[in-house]
């Protein structure tokens, strides 16, 4: 069994998720994780946590640490603030869903083109990127909506 568990922020700072990528794996479960880090955790608080898991992990830097991972923040906060302006003034999510489409530096081909039978999530923000590897994999999505209130999000 293949698991693709996408993580918000790292993983480390994420125990819902963490527990479940050790159990997964425990189980015999291929898992990878996709990680953005964010700079919530320290480097060695980090490192310590996924270097004693057996579990693939595939980085999505955006903590403003060399050139790559500035444009990487800078693209997403871009992308971020302009699909929200085209979701309000012209009710069209265009933009967002083109970038999703094309990934540019934000989502490695590796991320598209593996296949996963279950994508595992926690948050609404990874919501869209699931459901667009959904679509190119057939996985099921697990989303663990810990937070979930009746109207949050309509």
């Amino acid at each position: 069994m293949k698991v693709l568990i996408i993580s918000p922020s790292e993983i480390s700072y994420n125990p819902r998720l963490l527990k479940a990528a050790d159990y997964l794996s425990s189980q015999g479960a291929e898992v990878t994780v996709f990680n953005t880090l964010i700079g919530l955790s320290s480097e060695e608080v980090y490192r310590n946590c996924i270097d004693s898991r057996p579990w693939k992990i595939i980085e999505n830097d955006i903590r403003k640490k060399g050139i790559m991972p500035r444009l990487r923040w800078l693209v997403s906060g871009l992308v971020q603030k302009c699909s929200i302006l085209f979701r309000t003034k012209f009710r069209n999510d265009w933009l967002f869903q083109h970038f999703l489409n094309k990934g540019f530096v934000l989502f490695p081909g590796s991320l598209k083109q593996a296949k996963y039978e279950y994508i595992l999530i926690h948050l609404v923000d990874t919501l869209p990127l699931a459901v667009k590897l959904k679509r190119k994999t057939g996985a099921r999505i697990i989303y663990d909506c810990q937070e979930y209130f009746q109207g949050q999000y309509m």
